[in-house]
């Protein structure tokens, strides 16, 4: 399993439109091929700071959204809130033992 997160700073302007925006595009990013299930955090520390957590079944999964699809999805949040948000992106991966 691999986690691919989104770390998202807001303008506090926003946050009424954004939020429901970000489930929407959370429910499409499920779509892909192996992309299972997300889970939104707010950052208890930084106030309009938002992380999401995708599972994704494995690295191919996550290769064939970043080659194919990441481009058109990220560009849905610049043409809709182009210069209120922040976000840095990471994947991880399951340590096993």
């Amino acid at each position: 399993m691999v986690i691919y997160e989104v770390n998202i700073t807001i303008d506090p302007q926003i946050k009424n439109i954004f939020l429901p925006w970000l489930y929407s595009h959370a429910e499409e990013m499920i779509l892909f091929d192996g992309f299972s299930k997300y889970y939104l955090f707010e950052n208890n520390e930084l106030e309009n700071v938002y992380t999401i957590h995708y599972f994704v079944d494995n690295m191919n999964s996550i290769n064939n959204y970043l080659n194919n699809n990441a481009h058109e999805m990220r560009q849905k949040g610049k043409d809709k809130f182009d210069g209120s948000l922040s976000i840095k992106r990471r994947i991880l991966s399951k340590v096993n033992a």
